[in-house]
């Protein structure tokens, strides 16, 4: 059976996630979170941080950042 929570919104625009639906989703402080609205319902999702991401593009990007910007910076020129 799905269990509800509710939340109140503050007057600055903010609400408080309970506890139990944060460790559940394995939120933490500072989380960014994505939010839209699909039909008629507030979704928040749970943005992953590039330290979480587990190295997705490791081995995908042959050159490092810095030779990009040197690169790019040499066009200008």
């Amino acid at each position: 059976m799905r269990k509800f929570f509710d939340a109140n919104l503050s007057s600055k625009g903010q609400i408080v996630i309970a506890k139990e639906l944060r460790d559940q989703l394995g939120l933490t402080q500072n989380q960014v979170l994505r939010e839209t609205v699909e039909n008629g319902k507030l979704v928040l999702v749970p943005i992953k941080r590039p330290s979480e991401m587990g190295g997705i593009l490791k081995g995908k990007i042959s050159k490092s950042a810095k030779q990009l910007i040197k690169e790019t910076k040499s066009g200008w020129e």
